[in-house]
């Protein structure tokens, strides 16, 4: 390193916020994000068990630096689930506190790294290096060692046993591990636990865990609308708290940072499903608002009767105020699901656009023939697996439709105003079941529905009812444009106490 930098190297030897200040001429750190960089000085392995925008990649831009400039030919490795993550996200704010800083690029460092460039690097002068890599390519990381070793985990919850294994062969200097709490079990809530009895049996700092937890509502900015460098906000919060609720597993493992006590949450509230099984819409009067609203958005799905624990052949036909009727039955061919298809088409004056069907499948393929048949040449052929279309959120249509369904349910949601109807039926009781046995994870880092398999064999049979009811969601309508129904319903959020 350069020998008129020898002060500021001894400065912040053991100060990243005053090297993110002084050496990278960066706005200075919120005191949060002071206490990591303490944490990473003073302790051999810092655990950050994190809401969500609380500035971890901003505060990483500065940490990886300030590491391979204040000590001779170091090494710093960070992986994670995606290099996708690594290079548009940590690497890209690397690189705006290297070129930021005059002092920086006066070591002429050389920086590269895309989506499809791996490794990520960062190389000082004097032979100090960065590398940045996907947890796939866990292999790369044998044969890297030196003294000052340091190691940084993002995502850490999404990060598989044999990862962590390599790592701790490693044996770094220092160790920071990062993410969300997404699953009760994993080498990340290990090191948090860890930490605890690091505590309670006096460990030295410089051979212990240290785990920070905080609360995305915990942001310095917290309070304002709107917050000007990108933090947790009033208007962040509150939009969270109206698309996932307040009691979700989303909630407490994204925001709050809590570890959770199972892998999986239920999607459905059972309340909300009381509620709309008790609410009987009143008749719509010919050309009201209500009866063009239910005319424009009638649906048809169809779930069929061949494939992975499926025995029957369900099918739903809904509007924008509640399901309409549902079909269930042994219907053993083709044929005979897509006459039966095209017949309440007609009867409920379903345009053949809003129709779906489950294409999966030997008889999913055939069926399409046999629509054509009927002049169902638009229907919609849907498979479960295919990429949803907010594909950055869900990793399938199928999870995609079941929380588009959860949507319109939820009576503290944009649809308060609307109760959702399903008539108390005879098929109620199973399309009950079907629904209260949905469950999600966030281990993929993605609101993901738990395998059909797995739902029916809790069950013990298929789960045609909910799934052809989901399927009906593949596209959910604007609470703008629909008008209530006659009569109040404020006692909607009173009966959920929500």
């Amino acid at each position: 390193m350069l020998d008129a930098n020898s002060t500021l190297i001894l400065r912040s030897l053991n100060d990243p916020s005053w090297f993110s200040e002084h050496v990278l001429q960066r706005p200075p750190l919120f005191d949060h994000q002071k206490k990591w960089s303490q944490s990473v000085v003073r302790y051999r392995s810092t655990v950050l068990s994190t809401g969500n925008a609380l500035g971890k990649d901003y505060w990483l831009g500065g940490l990886i630096p300030w590491w391979l400039y204040t000590r001779p030919n170091a090494l710093c490795i960070v992986t994670g689930p995606t290099q996708t993550a690594i290079a548009s996200i940590t690497w890209k704010e690397l690189r705006k506190a290297v070129t930021g800083s005059p002092i920086m690029m006066a070591d002429r460092p050389f920086i590269s790294g895309g989506q499809k460039t791996s490794p990520a690097v960062l190389r000082l002068s004097d032979g100090s290096l960065a590398l940045g890599f996907s947890t796939t390519s866990v292999e790369r990381l044998s044969g890297h060692h030196s003294p000052n070793l340091l190691v940084i985990i993002e995502e850490s919850s999404g990060v598989e046993p044999h990862v962590w294994e390599a790592v701790s062969a490693l044996h770094a200097q220092r160790l920071v591990a990062i993410g969300n709490p997404l699953r009760p079990d994993g080498g990340f809530v290990d090191l948090i636990r860890q930490s605890d009895l690091d505590r309670r049996d006096n460990i030295p700092s410089e051979r212990a865990v240290n785990a920070i937890q905080m609360a995305s509502t915990e942001s310095p900015h917290a309070h304002l609308e709107r917050s000007p460098v990108g933090l947790a906000d009033a208007t962040f919060l509150a939009d969270c708290k109206r698309r996932y609720g307040e009691h979700a597993q989303w909630w407490k493992a994204h925001i709050l940072a809590q570890v959770p006590d199972m892998a999986n949450d239920a999607l459905i509230d059972p309340r909300w499903l009381d509620l709309a099984s008790s609410f009987h819409r009143p008749p719509f009067t010919m050309n009201t608002p209500c009866h063009v609203a239910s005319m424009r958005t009638r649906r048809i799905a169809a779930d069929l009767s061949e494939g992975v624990g499926r025995d029957e052949c369900a099918i739903v036909i809904r509007d924008c105020h509640g399901i309409i009727d549902l079909i269930a039955d042994a219907t053993t061919t083709p044929a005979e699901a897509a006459a039966r298809i095209a017949d309440l088409a007609r009867q409920h004056h379903v345009p053949p656009e809003r129709i779906s069907y489950d294409r999966a499948g030997s008889f999913g393929k055939d069926i399409r023939f046999h629509m054509q048949r009927h002049g169902l040449h638009m229907a919609i052929g849907f498979a479960g697996y295919d990429q949803a279309q907010n594909h950055r959120r869900y990793p399938n249509r199928r999870s995609e439709c079941a929380w588009n369904l959860r949507a319109r349910l939820d009576p503290s949601g944009e649809w308060s105003h609307i109760p959702f109807s399903i008539p108390n039926r005879d098929w109620l009781p199973l399309l009950r079941e079907d629904l209260q046995a949905l469950e999600y994870d966030l281990t993929t880092g993605k609101d993901r529905l738990t395998k059909k398999e797995d739902v029916c064999a809790v069950l013990g049979r298929s789960c045609d009812r909910g799934d052809a009811l989901c399927q009906s969601f593949y596209e959910l309508e604007s609470p703008a444009n629909i008008p209530a129904p006659p009569g109040d319903v404020s006692w909607m959020m009173e009966a959920t106490n929500v």
